[in-house]
């Protein structure tokens, strides 16, 4: 069977069920347009099947957890609400490009028992946009190296667990069901809603660690929207922090944050922290990109060894209240850059300095205090 490009298969029979057999081969676009009740409605695949276009489901039921077959997708799935998908274990890989879903209120992921997806899976290079309604995923989902998931406002509900090396893309008022995140790769990454007014998101929280890599990047060209941390816990980062576009907003709700990465301000990035405090608390080499923006206080806590804990400023910057060097090298010295301190210093033992011809600029009319911890 040699499928061109853009033929479309229908199955259309509307008195019995239908068997599907592809023996590795691939389909184009593939319609399931079964108008028969139930029982005589089913299309049940005997092994994998492979659509490189649309997979359409107007009507029908497409059950993979018959023969307990995978699925994947090249191009856009559409389900309508007259269709079914059942799915127990099975995993259905979008691999194409740019890829959309509308599924309809009572389609995959619609938090409707069997027709939620069990495991989901972003290929690399693939990026799969959620058009209408929600993705709920009952196993595992998989955003693989590469790969990006665009929620785009819709609801998102993980129930099982989430194996993220791409990337997690939220507008930021997506009404999220449960909120899985893996903390060891991948990067989530907040873009604003698109819309002509500046707008506040409340960003998403659980208990422990909440993100691996964040990013703020709302790339609107005025009105940048803020993404405001809750009230209850700290925000608690295992990788970096790059606020590129738009505001990260810890000071409403009074929160600190901890990372063990590096943070990167871009040019359109704001921090609003009132008072709180960021702590770099890594076990490796630390980076902190000022774009001309600032901090107020500010702790270094990296615990790596001798040679990997420095926490090197990569242009010039500003600390508005306090610096605490607790322990790790801070590097001056590697760009030859200087920051503005408006408060106090105060080193710890295990604490270093390396300036060469950097600069430490005691900003404030009135006299710094300088402070030997345990030295």
């Amino acid at each position: 069977m040699t499928m061109g490009t853009d033929s479309t298969v229908t199955f259309q029979n509307s008195s019995a069920d239908q068997v599907l057999t592809s023996d590795g081969e691939a389909f184009y676009n593939l319609t399931i347009n079964k108008t028969g009740g139930t029982g005589v409605d089913d299309i049940e695949p005997t092994d994998n099947v492979d659509v490189n276009g649309t997979l359409t489901l107007t009507d029908g039921e497409l059950d993979l957890n018959v023969n307990n077959v995978d699925l994947n997708i090249g191009g856009d799935f559409v389900q309508a609400s007259a269709a079914s998908f059942d799915n127990d274990g099975q995993t259905v890989t979008f691999d194409g490009t740019e890829q959309n879903m509308t599924t309809a209120a009572t389609g995959p992921g619609s938090n409707n028992g069997t027709a939620d997806f069990d495991n989901f899976t972003v290929a690399s290079g693939a990026e799969v946009t959620l058009l209408t309604e929600e993705l709920e995923v009952d196993g595992t989902l998989t955003i693989q190296s590469g790969g990006k998931l665009f929620l785009n406002g819709q609801e998102y509900d993980n129930n099982g667990t989430l194996s993220n090396e791409g990337a997690l893309i939220l507008d930021g008022d997506e009404n999220i069901g449960t909120w899985k995140m893996d903390t060891d790769s991948g990067v989530t990454i907040y873009k604003g809603n698109g819309t002509g007014a500046q707008t506040t998101h409340t960003m998403q929280t659980r208990s422990g660690s909440d993100y691996y890599d964040l990013t703020i990047n709302d790339t609107s060209a005025s009105n940048r929207d803020t993404f405001e941390w809750p009230s209850g816990q700290d925000l608690d980062v295992e990788g970096s922090i790059n606020v590129l576009s738009g505001t990260l907003d810890v000071e409403t709700n009074t929160r600190d944050i901890q990372l063990v990465g590096s943070w990167v301000f871009g040019s359109g990035g704001n921090l609003s922290v009132g008072t709180q405090t960021i702590t770099f608390e890594g076990t490796g080499d630390q980076m902190i990109t000022w774009s001309g923006k600032s901090m107020y206080d500010v702790v270094l806590n990296n615990t790596g060894a001798s040679g990997s804990d420095d926490i090197t400023f990569i242009d010039d910057g500003r600390i508005d209240n306090n610096i605490t060097i607790t322990d790790g090298d801070l590097d001056l010295a590697t760009n030859d850059v200087s920051f503005n301190l408006w408060g106090n210093w105060v080193m710890g033992g295990s604490g270093s300095l390396d300036a060469s011809d950097g600069a430490v600029v005691f900003a404030s009319t009135n006299q710094p205090v300088w402070l030997a911890v345990g030295v």
